[in-house]
């Protein structure tokens, strides 16, 4: 099966860890969503829920660069209309939110714990003290087991979004659609479709 990379539209930033504080450096997840939703360059778009957003962002940022559209471009669109939930809707989201960051910490501590075992055995056997080896393929290590973890979060969270909700677009406003219509003709003309 052939896998189809995400569209990101023309004239859009490249999605990049962390937030910058301006578009030509790239976005993170958010303000992605920002643009698109509301034309304006913010990490804190009212149409997401807060702890969707929070997870996002966390994979977003534990995402390498080489997976991170892959993975976060097709969910833009349900990101959008993650509010309007009950109470009840909204503590078991954060429940999730909650128990994600405690398992990703859990994981990324014992990937690093492993390292440490490996990388002082590594250090040992090139002389040098462990503080100064450059030995650090941790990283890539730790942040793919806790991006993991959030991301088959924010997966079970977007789906049960869309169970209670019976998500559609219909919930936007008139003049919601306008704006994205508008941008659609703007991105239509730059041989977007």
């Amino acid at each position: 099966m052939t896998k189809i990379k995400p569209l990101r539209l023309a004239g859009m930033p490249r999605l990049y860890k962390g937030a910058s504080e301006d578009p030509a450096d790239g976005a993170c997840i958010m303000q992605y969503v920002s643009l698109i939703r509301y034309n304006r360059f913010d990490d804190q778009p009212r149409c997401v829920n807060v702890a969707v957003r929070d997870i996002s962002i966390a994979v977003n940022d534990t995402s390498w660069d080489d997976e991170r559209e892959d993975r976060l471009m097709p969910l833009v669109h349900r990101l959008m209309n993650t509010q309007g939930l009950t109470n009840k809707q909204r503590k078991l989201l954060d429940r999730w939110r909650r128990a994600a960051h405690n398992a990703a910490s859990e994981s990324r501590q014992r990937v690093y714990d492993e390292w440490v075992r490996e990388g002082r055995h590594y250090a040992l056997a090139c002389g040098c003290r462990m503080k100064d080896c450059r030995y650090t393929p941790f990283d890539r290590a730790t942040d793919a087991a806790a991006s993991e973890i959030y991301y088959s979060c924010l997966l079970r969270m977007l789906d049960h979004i869309a169970a209670w909700k019976r998500f559609s677009p219909a919930e936007v406003t008139a003049e919601e659609w306008e704006s994205w219509d508008q941008l659609r003709q703007q991105y239509a003309h730059a041989g977007i479709a």
